[in-house]
């Protein structure tokens, strides 16, 4: 999409049809534009990052930018986002009142926390250019859900059952809040529960509202399975999403096998959403003409292809701590990070179906579906969305919206699992 003055999710749904046409030359086209515009405007408007990229050239390579660290980042708040009047004392008000969840900070901004499993939870900050991308993105490119879910959903009554975080302005809690203000009419058709619920309270509460789609962390969703194998919850979802952590895959059978439904799996970041959405072959597909994932080792140097991802629940916002999670306390979950592989797809077979998508890698999925499907829902020829490993989200920044594709780093080896940063964009 060409820099306007107005960004709306409409012109982003329209332009990510486009790069999909235009195939790989479209895309790299779009990363190149809008990763110029992101340095540009983070030199000019980020001291930290003026700071930073001092010594570089006008126009850096992307493997020859630093990376930063979330430590880096909220130690520098203040001069790191671009926008004065965003100050991390302010926000840190804002974020400590429940009466704001869901309310734009200054008039607008949105505004996410993570719950600090790492550290000092992270403070990210969104505008209407970047909710823009959000959900044009997510419009433009919905995850593949098969006609006969669609149908068993409808048969049931669309209802959506959220089970997530509350209590904090998590991403998920802010979203639904908002969507919920906007159009109360949503209420019929979705539902927030707090994981954070003792657990009989929580089967209590589904088993009243019986959802057509269940989603929650494939943590809450591995033991709200154990509740429905013993008999306790008794719901029949045409659909069980997750998201926030990794996904192992006798998780996923598990929770397929006793709830009798497909499971699908979405793979976001609070300042990068939607990263990546699933085909109908199970493979993730990254948003690449928005964002950039660009492996990187132990030591922050890019990694070109190949490897393993180290992903785990350290590397999660919006989580809690298992001690505070009632789910989670349950089912403590080792080993703590786990090693993805990534891969690069053969170029062969044409697309088939309404749902193209871009070049897949396996996932914490396992591998359900076809083992070699080239780019294009998996079976394409034209690799038109870079490949992302796994199922988590990630964390970043602060700042004004994005004008360029975010750049995520993700930290390859057994050295201490994943780092997951990205520039501030305008």
């Amino acid at each position: 999409m060409r820099r306007s003055a107005r960004l709306t999710a409409f012109g982003v749904l329209r332009d990510a049809r486009r790069a999909l046409r235009g195939g790989r030359a479209a895309v790299e086209a779009r990363q190149r534009e809008r990763l110029a515009a992101l340095l540009q405007h983070a030199r000019a408007h980020s001291a930290f990052y003026a700071e930073l990229y001092a010594g570089l050239p006008q126009h850096p390579d992307l493997g020859s930018l630093p990376p930063v660290t979330k430590a880096q980042l909220m130690g520098h708040f203040d001069a790191w986002v671009t926008d004065p009047e965003v100050t991390k004392d302010a926000l840190l008000r804002f974020t400590a009142r429940q009466d704001t969840i869901g309310t734009d900070f200054l008039g607008r901004y949105v505004v996410f926390t993570t719950s600090g499993s790492t550290g000092e939870p992270t403070l990210l900050v969104q505008d209407a250019r970047a909710l823009a991308v959000m959900n044009g993105l997510a419009y433009g490119r919905p995850p593949y859900i098969s006609r006969q879910v669609l149908l068993r959903m409808l048969a049931k009554g669309i209802r959506g059952a959220a089970v997530f975080a509350s209590g904090g302005h998590f991403l998920t809690a802010v979203m639904y809040t908002r969507r919920i203000r906007s159009v109360p009419l949503r209420r019929r058709y979705v539902r927030f529960f707090s994981v954070l619920e003792p657990v009989a309270q929580l089967v209590e509460e589904l088993n009243a509202y019986r959802p057509a789609m269940l989603e929650s962390y494939a943590s809450g969703l591995e033991v709200l399975a154990e509740e429905q194998a013993a008999g306790r919850l008794r719901v029949a979802p045409a659909l069980v999403a997750c998201g926030g952590e990794q996904l192992l895959p006798a998780v996923r059978r598990r929770i397929e096998e006793v709830f009798g439904c497909p499971l699908l799996e979405l793979y976001s970041a609070s300042e990068a959403s939607p990263l990546a959405l699933p085909c109908r072959y199970g493979e993730q597909h990254v948003n690449a003409d928005w964002f950039i994932l660009e492996p990187i080792d132990s030591a922050g140097r890019p990694v070109p292809g190949g490897g393993a991802l180290a992903l785990g629940a350290a590397d999660q916002p919006g989580q809690l701590r298992p001690a505070d999670h009632p789910l989670r306390a349950r089912r403590l979950r080792a080993p703590r990070c786990a090693a993805v592989p990534l891969r690069e797809p053969p170029a062969h077979r044409p697309h088939r179906g309404p749902h193209r998508r871009g070049p897949p890698v396996r996932g914490t999925r396992g591998h359900r579906g076809p083992a070699a499907h080239g780019p294009g829902h998996g079976r394409g020829g034209d690799p038109r969305r870079a490949p992302v490993p796994g199922a988590a989200d990630g964390s970043g920044r602060p700042g004004r919206p994005r004008r360029g594709p975010a750049r995520a780093r993700a930290a390859l080896g057994g050295g201490g699992g994943a780092c997951a940063t990205a520039l501030p964009p305008r």
